[in-house]
């Protein structure tokens, strides 16, 4: 009896540790998904998956070395793009805390990433030459917009500019589709409705984070036009359905669409939603990282390529 007494209360304690356990690892976990976010790690995370992704899905075969490039390319863009927000600092009388964590993180640490992006454009400059010549020329088109893009926000003092999800959203999928389209150019018709529903949801993730932290009311503070309002839905909810709608319709409407991607990016949309709809028990970081998780949806189809 006292062993059975003894033992239950053993069973008890267990219990009641094994919750705070999971707490403590839950929040180990976030934490290093907010030190993913903070090293701008997510992005090229993203890029490297879908690009992987896009061209297993029609049993195209890469360079092996692609989804490496991109990833190395798309965070020196990112970080770039961060370091240039920053550098409006010294132009403009705007407040480092109203810049958002990434910002101060990359302000606070912009040496560290000026050294990190010298030593990864090493690697990143010696595997331009293996790149095929059919992808270096579409490669050097969607270099020339985004090199007007970064002219637009961050050198330009055009009052009008160039709204940045939208731009950064259409520019991002074209640099995942590239590989694919480079090896095969004959998909290319086949992916063009892939590739536009993919840049939607890019934008859609962009208008979603505006949203959650205002930063349309900062634009208008700046003095600057909201010209993303003539080009994105206001209304994230709306578009987001859209987004499913149109994915989940695509593929019967044109027969030769995968229908993996439409399938992620309807995916990719609902976690979007799920996320909007709890923007209020997360915190700001948070949520960009739930954002950024919500484009993971084809490490749900990885396992299974070979299979579909």
């Amino acid at each position: 009896m006292v062993n059975l007494t003894f033992t239950s209360a053993v069973n008890r304690k267990t219990l009641k540790a094994k919750p705070a356990e999971q707490l403590q690892l839950l929040a180990k976990l976030v934490e290093l998904l907010h030190f993913w976010h903070l090293l701008s790690l997510d992005a090229p995370t993203v890029a490297t998956l879908w690009t992987y992704f896009i061209a297993a899905t029609l049993r195209v075969e890469i360079p092996r070395f692609a989804p490496f490039a991109m990833f190395l390319t798309v965070w020196i863009v990112y970080v770039g793009d961060r370091l240039l927000d920053i550098s409006l600092l010294h132009r403009q009388p705007l407040d480092p805390e109203g810049l958002g964590e990434p910002h101060q993180f990359h302000h606070a640490h912009r040496r560290a990433f000026l050294i990190a992006i010298a030593g990864v454009a090493i690697p990143l400059g010696l595997l331009i030459f293996r790149i095929p010549t059919t992808a270096i020329h579409l490669y050097l088109l969607l270099a020339g917009a985004l090199f007007g893009y970064f002219v637009s926000i961050h050198a330009s003092r055009l009052v009008i500019r160039v709204p940045k999800g939208p731009a950064v959203g259409f520019i991002f999928a074209a640099a995942v589709f590239i590989p694919t389209v480079a090896t095969r150019p004959d998909v290319q018709i086949a992916l063009a409705p892939s590739a536009l529903l993919f840049a939607v949801l890019c934008s859609l993730n962009w208008l979603f984070i505006c949203v959650w932290e205002g930063e349309r009311r900062r634009i208008f503070d700046q003095g600057m036009v909201d010209t993303s309002r003539f080009i994105v839905p206001r209304y994230p909810i709306q578009a987001a359905r859209v987004v499913v709608i149109s994915a989940a319709a695509l593929p019967l409407m044109v027969r030769s669409t995968p229908w993996q991607i439409s399938v992620a990016c309807a995916l990719s949309a609902v976690l979007l939603l799920q996320a909007h709809r709890n923007r209020f028990a997360l915190r700001p970081m948070t949520l960009r990282v739930t954002a950024d998780l919500a484009l993971l949806t084809p490490l749900l189809f990885l396992p299974f390529l070979s299979l579909l």
